[in-house]
């Protein structure tokens, strides 16, 4: 079955997200808990789980918290497993989901979506409700507040460098779902300048250039280098990409084409398993 985009409700591919990150979520908690019964401190836990788990690893407080938890409590009330609860399951919103989602912030103002989402259990797009309408934060975490602003106005300077290059020639945008992407400040643009998108399904990093071909890349360039300010990373960032060919880059969307096709093959099944 082909990935399927969220019209509302949830799909299978935010079902299967969801079991993934509560199988991740309790075996970083078992983990945890092997290795404080160890005499491993916090830090040298989240260092070790780090390596393993790369940016899925939880944030920092969050395995000292439980670190922490799990060396006051007696192994046979381990609660990696959640103990059973009776009653009707929490929505996303409910107000104990809220209440733990404004303290795990106030112990950490750059803790990630992705680690208290996996820390609650909820979604990721749940949390971002909570964080940003129920409880008015503004920014979770440095460079990652959303800016409709600033992407409308690239998508404007792109559509006059296409009219000069491409005449009236019709040109269609590829990019993720990404809240700047999808706002309906910057849909309004995209009709308003007549530039036609390719739907993106949900969770597909390995369908999107920027995250299977262009970052990567990017990476490994930056990668061992020391920069001593945001600038420096700027100009270094900017140097690699002006030294791109165009061939470069269209290798990147033919890529697509057959990363599509594979997609297509297993019947909607990530192409990098």
């Amino acid at each position: 079955m082909w990935r399927v985009i969220k019209l509302g409700g949830v799909t299978r591919s935010e079902e299967r997200k969801m079991a993934s990150s509560m199988d991740l979520r309790l075996k970083q908690r078992t983990v945890i808990e092997f290795l404080t019964a160890e005499g491993c401190s916090p830090i040298e836990i989240y260092s070790r789980m780090k390596a393993v788990y790369g940016d899925m690893c939880l944030d920092v407080s969050i395995v000292r918290r439980w670190a922490r938890r799990s060396w006051e409590e007696n192994p046979s009330e381990s609660t990696v497993h959640d103990q059973v609860r009776t009653g009707r399951p929490l929505s996303a919103s409910d107000s104990k989901h809220q209440s733990r989602v404004d303290q795990l912030i106030r112990e950490n103002r750059r803790v990630k979506q992705i680690d208290i989402s996996i820390e609650r259990g909820i979604f990721q797009e749940s949390v971002h409700h909570i964080i940003t309408n129920l409880l008015g934060h503004k920014s979770l975490e440095q460079g990652n507040t959303v800016n409709f602003t600033k992407y409308v106005n690239t998508v404007e300077k792109l559509k006059a460098r296409l009219r000069r290059v491409r005449g009236e020639k019709v040109s269609i945008i590829h990019h993720d779902n990404a809240r700047p992407h999808t706002s309906l400040e910057t849909r309004t643009a995209l009709d308003r300048l007549g530039l036609r998108t390719l739907p993106h399904p949900p969770y597909s990093p390995d369908l999107a250039p920027s995250d299977f071909f262009l970052f990567p890349k990017l990476k490994n360039y930056l990668k061992g280098n020391h920069y001593e300010t945001d600038e420096d990373v700027k100009n270094a960032v900017l140097s690699w990409c002006r030294d791109k060919t165009a061939d470069f880059f269209a290798d990147s969307i033919q890529q697509v084409a057959r990363r599509w096709r594979l997609c297509f093959e297993r019947d909607g099944d990530y192409v990098e398993k």
